[in-house]
């Protein structure tokens, strides 16, 4: 299963689903019951509701969050604390699930596993607001016409055999537009992009980082500028020096050698994460540095204590 397609996964619904198994006994309930109580059959005539649920189910034991055995369904035994603490706890979990190694290892071109999520991603957060696509086709800036840029026009050799549409080898992070709808929900519901008031997607990592902050610092309260950054790849592989945001730039049709700046979406993460108070970031003389999106530099990075 990929994760941009079918269309009806939502992280939200995950959420649901692993907080009510969280409040069952045994964290476990038999999935006929899963369904009824989450989606009782009078929502719809055509029981499209409860097949929105068994889609999501599915995609649950993919990601790792549930085990599936006959009819009976149980949570996971690391996924119980966050799936019982809150919502965005959950949220946070499904992003390290997606991320993880494992569900990362499809060659260029395959929808399998979470490769498509993280290939947008890793495509997407290298545009700054004012240049990111705003739709797929026929908008202001498509990302039909940027991926064909970017990586050269579409094919559909080497289809994925479960692949449906018949895009999913298409060389592109996001191969039509039913599958730049779902990225627009993943995207924003993994902390790694919002809606602005007009409907435009904005590249804005900034809830990723500030979740994963303790993990990038691991102890430490100070990084020298590039090791914070090369840090920041391992935690969150779409972004800089990440091994994603790598995969994907050495399949464009001309990789971006870039200028050693940060993308200014990482820019603003630091910018607005100092200004929360939860990072400082410093620039001594005579020292390894960053440059940031607008030319100024830092180097070193501090983790603030948060009251």
């Amino acid at each position: 299963m990929a994760l941009l397609n079918p269309p009806e996964l939502r992280v939200s619904v995950l959420v649901i689903i692993t907080g009510y198994l969280a409040a069952c006994r045994g964290q476990r309930e038999q999935q006929d019951r899963l369904l009824d109580v989450l989606a009782p059959t009078g929502l719809s005539k055509d029981g499209k509701h409860q097949n929105d649920v068994a889609v999501n189910l599915s995609c649950a034991r993919e990601l790792g969050l549930v085990t599936i055995e006959g009819d009976d369904v149980q949570l996971m035994p690391e996924v119980r604390k966050p799936a019982g603490d809150s919502a965005q706890a959950m949220a946070s979990y499904i992003r390290r699930s997606v991320l993880a190694p494992e569900l990362n290892t499809a060659e260029w071109g395959s929808q399998k596993g979470a490769r498509d999520l993280t290939n947008a991603l890793a495509w997407f957060l290298q545009f700054p607001a004012s240049a990111a696509p705003t739709g797929y086709e026929g908008g202001k800036r498509d990302a039909a016409d940027l991926q064909t840029t970017d990586f050269g026009r579409r094919h559909a050799a080497g289809r994925d055999a479960d692949d449906e549409e018949g895009d999913g080898a298409a060389g592109w992070p996001i191969a039509n537009d039913t599958r730049w709808r779902t990225f627009r929900r993943w995207s924003c519901a993994l902390g790694f992009c919002w809606l602005s008031p007009s409907g435009d997607l904005i590249p804005d990592p900034t809830r990723a980082v500030r979740d994963v902050l303790p993990d990038v610092f691991e102890g430490a309260k100070v990084l020298d500028g590039p090791a914070f950054v090369h840090a920041l790849g391992r935690c969150l592989p779409v972004m800089e020096t990440g091994e994603y945001r790598k995969f994907v730039n050495a399949h464009r049709a001309d990789p971006p050698e870039g200028d050693g700046r940060l993308s200014f979406a990482t820019t603003e993460v630091l910018k607005r994460l100092g200004t929360e108070g939860r990072i400082r970031l410093e620039d001594h003389a005579d020292t390894e540095k960053l440059t940031l999106s607008d030319g100024t530099t830092v180097s070193h990075v501090s983790l603030e204590a948060m009251s």
